[in-house]
This record gives C-alpha cells, structure tokens and sequence, in this order.
C-alpha cells in the first residue's frame, strides 16, 4: 500500500518549502501504527470475534475501525491523520492537507479531499 499526501501553503517557510517533510516523522509513526503488517477490521464485521481472539492469541496485530475499511476510508484515515499532525507541530496557519490517496497497487486507488 502506497499513501501519497498533497499540501498547500498560504505562503513558503524560510527554506522556501510548502513545508518540512522530515518533521512528519510523527505522521509516519502514526501510519506505521494503523497501517504496517496490521489486519484492518470493521467493528461492524460479522467475525470480529474472530479476529479479536486472533489479537489475543498474538498471531496478528489487528487494528479495529469505525464503519467502513477500503482506500476510501483509509484516505479519510490518512488525510485526518496529517491534518492532526500539522495542528501538533504548529504548522496549520500557515500549512494545509490538500488531499490524501491511498493506492492499494498500481490500478486501484482512493482518494480524500479535504
């Protein structure tokens, strides 16, 4: 999976850029966190027990959502996720989430706009 962002600026910091991607590394610890070799499950899916117990036995590391799963959901997912982490750093005057797609593989993809 693939999760591209796309931000906008009301104006460039010091360094002339839209803004610093080395100080999302609390973005991408966020993401790894939903994301990264993580089953993703509805809490509306008929065999959530099942995976629950799976959890528990520690032979997969499941993280439960809200409502639906798909790019779709995890673009909205994604793009609140970066909207946080620029309002955490101070960024958000100045600094906003235009849009994030995630890309299942090369011929499928959702994207959120804000």
């Amino acid at each position: 999976m693939e999760i591209r962002f796309e931000f906008e600026a009301s104006e460039l910091d010091h360094r002339n850029w839209v803004v610093d991607f080395g100080a999302l590394g609390g973005l991408k610890e966020k993401l790894k966190d939903y994301f990264d070799h993580k089953v993703i499950i509805s809490d509306e899916d008929p065999h959530l027990n099942y995976f629950l117990e799976g959890h528990k036995r520690k032979v997969m590391d499941v993280v439960i959502l809200d409502g639906a799963v798909g790019c779709e959901a995890f673009a909205e997912l994604a793009y609140n996720l970066a909207t946080q982490q620029l309002e955490e750093l101070g960024l958000n005057e100045r600094v906003t989430v235009v849009s994030a797609e995630v890309r299942e593989h090369g011929a499928n993809s959702g994207i959120y706009l804000g």
